[in-house]
């Protein structure tokens, strides 16, 4: 299974660049495809010149953490871009460029005619992914890449601000910055669970690694983790949902507490601020793929440790309402427990 992005002029409307209607509008555009290489370099300048002020926008980060999160679960991952600004290079992410990128004037002489890669030689199999961005109607011809992506067996999105009448497949049209999201992405991405028997009940596990650690996101039946009757009553009058097999308690912790059955030890060493960000997106995703494959309805957790609750409220309030999920965050005898429930 791999996951593709292919994108556009599009992704960079938000920092400043033009869209391809005013590209190949453009008569430096136009003539440094007639210019020989010395002047062709010189247009290149220019243009650098004009634009390299611009900053990567929402998009871009996005794009970057699709890529880490395929790192982090062992996903194969490719960008291929028809842009040949460096923007997704400066939100930390990598890409290749099908026409050359402004940061070597070389390869866009080199690339002004036979681009540095042929999409429509890429092997798709079934599960691929290829996703579209900025991608307009005449920027390419998408829709025989469509055809052999779908003739494979492999899914295509396409994301874009108006409608692309030569596709099969939906567009959704909107701005990106809106529309486009790496929860979302991801969240397309087939899940698979290990099921493992600890003896009283089975739990579901979801393996991966952050900063050479192993870890492991666990479900397991709510109605088998809430022993206290009380307890139980108290998360269904809150949730107004039955802790039935449609109910699940969530747990991480390090692959190694469980192997060596001890209790949660947190990791010896912080998290920086972009391994959390990527960490709940992990979190989020696994937990709308179990929706998804499982059937879950409603998820249930608590914080280990008083200093995980901070981080636990931001994980809630950033992908909650994109997951379509109510919460409820720091209830509880201790102010520690949370609940989410399909909407």
């Amino acid at each position: 299974m791999k996951l593709v992005i292919f994108s556009g002029a599009g992704i960079s409307i938000h920092s400043g660049l033009p869209s391809y209607q005013n590209i190949k509008n453009d008569k430096s555009y136009q003539q440094f495809f007639l210019a020989e290489k010395e002047e062709a370099i010189s247009i290149a300048e220019q243009f650098y010149q004009k634009y390299s002020a611009c900053k990567p926008n929402k998009v871009h980060h996005q794009c970057c953490e699709i890529e880490d999160y395929c790192e982090i679960l062992g996903i194969e991952f490719h960008h291929y871009t028809l842009n040949v600004d460096d923007l997704i290079e400066q939100a930390d992410s990598s890409a290749t460029h099908i026409y050359g990128c402004i940061d070597d004037f070389n390869t866009l002489i080199e690339h002004r005619y036979l681009p540095n890669v042929d999409m429509s030689n890429i092997v798709w199999e079934q599960n691929d992914i290829l996703v579209v961005i900025g991608v307009s109607n005449d920027g390419y011809p998408l829709a025989h890449l469509e055809s052999q992506v779908l003739a494979s067996g492999a899914d295509f999105y396409n994301y874009n601000l108006v409608n692309n009448n030569y596709l099969s497949s939906k567009t959704v049209v909107g701005d990106l910055i809106h529309t486009f999201s790496s929860l979302s992405i991801v969240s397309l991405l087939q899940c698979e669970f290990e099921v493992m028997d600890i003896g009283v009940y089975e739990v579901e596990i979801k393996s991966f690694a952050i900063n050479g650690r192993r870890y492991e996101i666990y479900f397991s039946p709510s109605y088998d983790a809430y022993s206290c009757p009380d307890e139980t009553q108290a998360i269904e009058d809150l949730t107004d949902h039955k802790l039935t097999k449609s109910a699940y308690e969530v747990k991480f912790d390090l692959a190694e507490n469980r192997e060596k059955e001890q209790q949660f030890e947190p990791p010896t060493s912080n998290f920086d601020l972009k391994a959390l960000s990527r960490l709940g997106l992990v979190l989020a995703s696994t937990i709308e793929a179990h929706s998804k494959f499982k059937g879950g309805e409603l998820y249930t957790a608590s914080a280990a440790h008083n200093n995980l609750v901070k981080y636990y409220n931001r994980l809630a309030k950033r992908y909650s309402v994109e997951l379509k999920y109510q919460k409820w965050c720091e209830f509880g005898p201790y102010g520690v427990n949370y609940a989410f429930k399909k909407c």
